[in-house]
């Protein structure tokens, strides 16, 4: 039997334990899940979702050799394949979803909060399929809709029969499952005013309150704000309940899973569909022309484009219109605009110009970084070199500092926001989407609706996990943070699951980076080291740190493990490792034809032949491996080409030579 745990987690257990292998391996944990919530579905819609930039038979052979892959792992059993339909099989798995779905739609809600451990697949993402992220959030919406209906359900039948510690405990363990759910957090505080503790209840908000303007920048609702006022004058509530708590989902049973979940709270008025890059052209068209789609996330499209005056390559960020009704998500966006365009610094990617669509998409013009993120160059090569890692750091340590003279705190250093310029090898520091205002003259307008905890909470300070207010520190702690995924490929923390990292990142010391890459000189093991320290104020500045790291360090650069020259390239590359195999198995079959020939089984001319290929051979296969050998995908480059070409006419010219002479 394999149990699918998706409420509050992503775990997956085979026969009571969890399922070994299958955690490191997302594509197919997402596969799994995706199945076993939507059912037998057609391999064709699973194309889309998984393998987005794929061409369809591309798509089809990677779902084939993934299915192939779980069957094996998990046993044939498992699964329902027939034909186009993939699925698994009723009998042998157990979904918490279809439980919980099953409980609500017979409104039994006490039985749904029991069930209720958290949000739909928590801190679960798959990377580069946009398509799967937007299904999550849908069932995610979904689930957090039937949770809201259940909790407000038990708490009003048990206030309504006077039973007020039940309902208060209720109450509590709603809100220790969402600490930023307003209806939670308003009727935690009326039940502990009702059960006579006014200090509690007072207390409870302004808890509440600076949790939201830290985490959020966000203030409670007026309702909530209306409430303690109350409380605070001698009167007591009536219901325990905002009125929304038990909207939502009146007719559970007709709910449609699949559609767009939207509350009465930040609702907008939808903006009908439309060709995006057809309007982009119309009303864009007299400065830009569009290229192509370089990516699409849940909340933007990002395409490249071509400045008209002047003419530069730029990258164009718009709103995603899917995402047109979520209030919230839209002032983000709005928000990173007015924080990158207030900065300009070498290490920050550079915001043109700004401006929204006819239908009110906003949307924005920045600088064009030709190259990749540094976790794509992480996952390609692994660890940097230390030097290399050090003047990275040096500069993203530079921009931040910048960012925090404005008083912006960016909140979401991690390797997938900083981009790495191919060509100079300079990192550019982006995605200012979570980004903190500090200033008050600064400060956007307030945004009176809460939501869930925002970003990836395995790159968060120890602040930010325990809802504290954040600083400038808090950017330095993904300094350090950043530091140990370039230099050691890992971070500082062991941890078998976000349960146990969560906890170490609020109490456990981080690893000595010196255990994880010994060539690292003391003095920036050292610094990153009290980057990660758990008081904000033990921390460095980012103006400290990247002025340490940009002075010269000759113990850093004597002990560097990383290899260097030609011969330490090529070894780098593993030229010598493909070379040395070929010339292996050439040679065995340079005997296999020497033997041949001596039998008259070939041609005379069959030696000179294969020679003259063997060492043609070596040149190609050391050009294949130069270009292909580090780890990663690598492109193929012009010069390669016509070498290769070179190799192959050569080849054919010395092939004719000898026939003619044989």
């Amino acid at each position: 039997m394999i149990e699918f745990h998706s409420l509050g987690g992503s775990s997956i257990r085979c026969n009571g334990s969890e399922c070994t292998g299958l955690s490191a391996h997302k594509q197919k944990v997402a596969l799994l899940f995706y199945l076993a919530v939507e059912g037998p579905v057609a391999r064709s819609s699973l194309y889309p979702l998984f393998w987005p930039q794929r061409e369809e038979e591309k798509a089809r052979h990677s779902l084939s050799q993934l299915l192939y892959a779980l069957r094996q792992e998990l046993g044939e059993e498992h699964f329902a394949v027939t034909g186009e339909q993939v699925g698994l099989a009723l009998g042998a798995v157990a979904v918490d979803l279809k439980e919980y779905e099953a409980a609500a739609a017979a409104e039994r809600w006490d039985e749904v909060i029991e069930l209720y451990r958290g949000p739909f697949l928590d801190q679960f993402h798959l990377p580069g399929s946009p398509e799967f992220d937007e299904w999550r959030t849908r069932t995610r919406a979904w689930v957090s809709t039937l949770a809201r209906r259940a909790f407000g359900r038990v708490v009003e039948a048990r206030a309504a029969a006077g039973d007020v510690a039940g309902a208060l405990a209720v109450a509590s363990r709603w809100v220790n499952l969402e600490p930023l759910e307003d209806e939670a957090q308003h009727a935690l505080i009326a039940l502990l005013a009702m059960s006579g503790d006014r200090a509690a209840a007072l207390s409870q908000f302004e808890a509440y309150r600076k949790r939201l303007v830290a985490d959020l920048e966000l203030e409670p609702l007026e309702a909530t704000a209306a409430l303690v006022e109350q409380i605070g004058s001698g009167e007591l509530p009536e219901s325990p309940l905002l009125e929304s708590a038990l909207s939502g989902a009146e007719v559970v049973a007709d709910y449609d899973r699949g559609a767009p979940v939207v509350s009465d709270l930040e609702a907008e008025p939808v903006i009908p569909p439309v060709d995006l890059e057809s309007l982009l052209e119309e009303e864009l068209g007299e400065r830009l022309q569009i290229e192509r789609k370089l990516s699409e996330s849940s909340t933007a499209i990002v395409y490249l484009a071509r400045g008209l005056a002047p003419r530069r390559l730029v990258a164009l960020k718009v709103f995603a219109p899917r995402r047109a009704p979520d209030r919230r998500a839209r002032l983000r966006f709005e928000r990173e605009v007015q924080a990158v365009a207030s900065l300009t610094h070498p290490n920050i990617a550079a915001v043109h110009w700004a401006g929204a669509l006819s239908n009110g998409l906003p949307y924005y013009v920045m600088q064009y970084v030709e190259g990749e993120s540094l976790a794509d160059k992480l996952q390609a090569e692994g660890k940097l070199s230390i030097s290399e890692a050090r003047r990275i750091l040096a500069g993203v340590a530079s921009a931040l500092a910048a960012a925090h003279r404005r008083g912006i705190v960016h909140r979401d250093l991690q390797p997938a926001n900083v981009l790495y310029e191919e060509e100079t090898g300079r990192a550019l520091l982006a995605d200012f989407g979570l980004a903190a205002i500090l200033r008050a003259e600064d400060m956007p307008t307030p945004i009176t609706r809460s939501g869930e905890l925002v970003g990836d909470t395995a790159w968060m300070s120890p602040e930010r996990l325990k809802g504290e207010a954040v600083s400038d520190r808090s950017d330095v702690y993904g300094l350090g943070l950043l530091g140990y995924a370039l230099l050691a490929d890992e971070g500082p923390f062991i941890a078998a699951s976000k349960q146990e990292l969560y906890s170490a990142q609020l109490n456990q010391p981080p690893r000595k980076l010196a255990e994880l890459r010994t060539a690292v000189d003391s003095d920036m093991a050292g610094l990153l080291e009290r980057c990660l320290a758990k008081d904000p104020l033990s921390r460095p500045t980012a103006a400290r740190v990247a002025q340490v790291l940009s002075s010269p360090a000759t113990e850093d650069l004597a002990r560097d493990d990383t290899p260097r020259g030609w011969f330490q390239h090529l070894l780098e590359r593993r030229v010598p490792h493909f070379v040395g195999v070929y010339l292996a198995i050439g040679f065995g079959l340079f005997e296999l034809i020497e033997t041949a020939v001596g039998w008259r089984a070939l041609a005379s001319h069959a030696m000179p032949l294969y020679l003259a290929s063997y060492f043609l051979g070596v040149a190609i296969v050391s050009v294949l491996s130069w270009f292909h050998g580090k780890k990663g995908p690598q492109k193929f480059e012009k010069i390669e080409l016509l070498l290769l070409g070179s190799a192959i006419l050569l080849w054919v010219v010395v092939g004719a030579a000898i026939l003619l002479l044989f």
